[in-house]
């Protein structure tokens, strides 16, 4: 027998226990189903149709355009990058799917122009840092600006010129 169905069959006779309780085994089973869907999500990568015929409910709840949804997608957005990008001084990368991901959030202008100047903008920053690094060699803040700035203009990988995952020298 599975240990998730024993503990949620010893959580249900303690609630018969004690029926004043909360019904703390409605909570887990809820939450069981939908942690088990997400992580044959993440450890299958399987595709929307297949996993409607998992549980289409669910499916259609996560990608129902809601404001509710939005904001929720839009705020683990700016946790995202806040944590791998911005707190540490990076660039959001350029890419076609985190473009994608901004528009439709509206965090950014859907128009090709702004991207066209945005990158414009960055590029002629990387070439200003890159100059500054030559001037002054000693200046880690702007090896460490540039480096991040020339990964993030790469269209497909956020590859580091130094060839590691890190742009300072300490990491």
């Amino acid at each position: 027998m599975n240990l998730s169905v024993i503990f949620q069959d010893e959580i249900e006779r303690s609630e018969q226990l004690y029926p004043f309780s909360p019904r703390l085994s409605e909570m887990y089973a809820q939450t069981s189903v939908e942690a088990a869907f997400l992580g044959f999500v993440m450890d299958q990568m399987v595709d929307i149709d297949f996993l409607r015929t998992i549980n289409s409910t669910l499916v259609d709840s996560i990608l129902e355009r809601s404001p509710e949804n939005l904001q929720q997608i839009a705020s683990q957005w700016h946790s995202f990058t806040n944590q791998f990008f911005l707190s540490k001084g990076r660039p959001i990368p350029d890419w076609p799917q985190y473009i994608n991901i901004q528009q439709e959030l509206g965090l950014l202008e859907n128009s090709g122009r702004f991207r066209s100047l945005r990158q414009g903008v960055q590029r002629r920053l990387r070439d200003v840092l890159s100059v500054l690094c030559k001037r002054f060699p000693d200046w880690d803040w702007a090896k460490e600006k540039h480096c991040y700035l020339t990964a993030a203009l790469e269209l497909d990988s956020y590859f580091l010129p130094i060839g590691g995952i890190s742009c300072l020298a300490d990491a």
